[in-house]
């Protein structure tokens, strides 16, 4: 399998995961370094290839309601914003 399936790969699972498990998709970020989860939001959040943006933003937000996974929130409306 090349680079590119890989990563096509990975983007399909962590989009899945987003969307189905909002929670346990940010508690996996959470035990990432900032950098890490920087690069995973913007690599495979904020211009996803097989789910809709505003699908997983959704997702997302019903995870952030609850005033958990601020710092999570705050990458991800960074590079929602710079993109």
């Amino acid at each position: 399998m090349g680079n590119a399936e890989v990563t096509e790969a990975n983007a399909e699972e962590i989009e899945k995961l987003a969307i189905s498990k909002p929670k346990c998709f940010l508690e996996g970020l959470q035990k990432l370094s900032r950098e890490k989860q920087k690069k995973i939001i913007k690599s495979f959040i904020i211009n996803p290839i097989f789910t809709d943006k505003n699908a997983i933003d959704k997702s997302l937000n019903s995870a952030w309601n609850n005033g958990e996974y601020q710092v999570q929130k705050q990458i991800f409306n960074e590079a929602k914003n710079s993109r």
